[in-house]
């Protein structure tokens, strides 16, 4: 078995890292979808449902893994694409969650105004 320096061991574990990275980046397109930057420093994998919570504690290599199987669910933005859609994702969420739980309210208003009229229903007859 040859041993490698350190140093060296270092450099090609980066180059890896590098190839696998550069294999993901051209299996999703190579460049931003929204402005066709390709300048590898700068693109980011992107989840398209903005379901990326379940996956931030991923290691590269299981993200990498699951993108490989799945290459739909994942897209290429460049970062300010990125941080364009995560404050526009965030607002929509929020509006969401808004209109959720006004609805969800109402719901639980009319489930309980039933049900007292129901006890007293069942008082008057019972």
């Amino acid at each position: 078995m040859i041993r490698q320096h350190k140093a060296l061991q270092g450099r090609s574990s980066k180059q890896r890292y590098r190839d696998r990275k550069l294999e993901i980046y051209n299996l999703l397109g190579g460049k931003c979808v929204e402005c066709n930057e390709s300048d590898e420093r700068v693109l980011q994998i992107d989840h398209r449902y903005s379901d990326g919570n379940k996956e931030r504690t991923l290691s590269r290599s299981k993200l990498y893994k699951k993108v490989r199987n799945n290459t739909r669910r994942y897209q290429l933005l460049c970062a300010n694409c990125n941080w364009r859609k995560r404050s526009k994702d965030i607002i929509v969420q929020s509006r969401d969650n808004s209109w959720w739980r006004t609805k969800r309210t109402i719901i639980v208003g009319s489930l309980i105004g039933l049900f007292i009229i129901g006890i007293g229903v069942f008082e008057y007859y019972g």
